[in-house]
Order: C-alpha cells, then sequence, then structure tokens
C-alpha cells in the first residue's frame, strides 16, 4: 500500500509567510477510503509565539464566517500548541508514512507549512514533488460523487483535510474498478 496524507491549514493571510492558526492532517488509504491517522493542531498566537504575516481581507473574511468556525479556532478555552510543537507533530506524523504523496487543495498549504518550517529552523518532512493538488483532481473527476467525512465546522484544518483525503479515494476507488488506476498515479 502507498502512503498518502491530506493537509489543510487556516491561516491569517494569504502570502506564503502567513500567519498560521492551525494545521490539520490525516493518513489515508485511498484504495480503502480508510483514515489511519489524523493530526489537528490550534496554533498559539500569543505574543511571541505568533509567526507570520497577516492580511486585512483574511481577517474581514473570517470575520464573515459562521459563529462556530471562528470560535473552533478563536475562543478562549481551546487547546493551543506553539507552531514548532504543531510542526513536531506533523514531522513525526510524514515520518510514520515514509516517502507519503502529500495531498492539498489549491497551492498554498505546503508552501504555508514549508514557511513555518523555515521559520523555525526545522525541515519540512517532504520534498515538493510529493505534493498532489486536489482540486484539480477533483475538477478533472467532478462526475464522481464523494460522501463527506469532515465535522460541521466549515473552515476547519481537520475536516477539510478529511474531505479531501474522502474525494480522493472516491476518485481513486473509482479509477480502479475501471481498471484505469496505475502504479504511476499511486
Amino acid at each position: 500500500m502507498s502512503h498518502h496524507i491530506s493537509i489543510d491549514c487556516e491561516s491569517l493571510g494569504t502570502s506564503s509567510d502567513a500567519l498560521l492558526l492551525s494545521i490539520g492532517a490525516v493518513a489515508f488509504d485511498p484504495l480503502s477510503g480508510q483514515v489511519l491517522e489524523e493530526f489537528h493542531a490550534i496554533i498559539d498566537q500569543d505574543g511571541a509565539h505568533a509567526v507570520g504575516s497577516i492580511d486585512a481581507a483574511t481577517v474581514f473574511w473570517w470575520m464573515r464566517q459562521g459563529e462556530a468556525a471562528r470560535a473552533a479556532l478563536f475562543a478562549k478555552d481551546l487547546e493551543r500548541v506553539t507552531l514548532r510543537a504543531a510542526l513536531d507533530q506533523l514531522t513525526a506524523l510524514v515520518l510514520r508514512y515514509p516517502g507519503a504523496v502529500i495531498w492539498q487543495r489549491g497551492d498554498k498549504d505546503s508552501e504555508w507549512i514549508a514557511s513555518a518550517y523555515r521559520s523555525q529552523g526545522m525541515k519540512c518532512p517532504w520534498r515538493y514533488w510529493q505534493v498532489r493538488d486536489q482540486r484539480t483532481l477533483a475538477k478533472l473527476f467532478e462526475h464522481i460523487p464523494f460522501e463527506p467525512i469532515g465535522g460541521e465546522v466549515k473552515h476547519s484544518a481537520l475536516a477539510d483535510a478529511k474531505n479531501q483525503a474522502a474525494h480522493v479515494s472516491a476518485i481513486f476507488q473509482h479509477l480502479q474498478r475501471c481498471g484505469a488506476l496505475g502504479e504511476v498515479i499511486l
């Protein structure tokens, strides 16, 4: 079985060095749709822990989101970790799945995470050529339905990572049934 990990971030910006609010990731088997392991961290933004740029448009965008989405990131009683601790935990997950294909929706998440690793003097645990875009795959196979498995809260890094994994799995399973899934895509 090949290893696949779906990642998603929530941030306060869109530039490559955006301030990360949370990171979600799931290791999964796209041929069975099984989630093997999940990771979610809400980043502590208090004082010296805040690392990254903020843009006003993204802050205003967050202000227009539902109460549940905002509370999932900004409520006072949430358990938070430093960026360094979150990246250590993400690295540990990725290293448990050597050579994993990394899925993201679009091109921002791996860019943000790579920037966060650099800001902490750490090495990103995957190479650029391991990263795949779920949005492009979904567009190519938009006729293939999938059952969302993420939570009810919109813009949750973990729920979004789970839904990306579910969508990739639905497409892979369809291609496998059609006999069109080769080793190259895995």
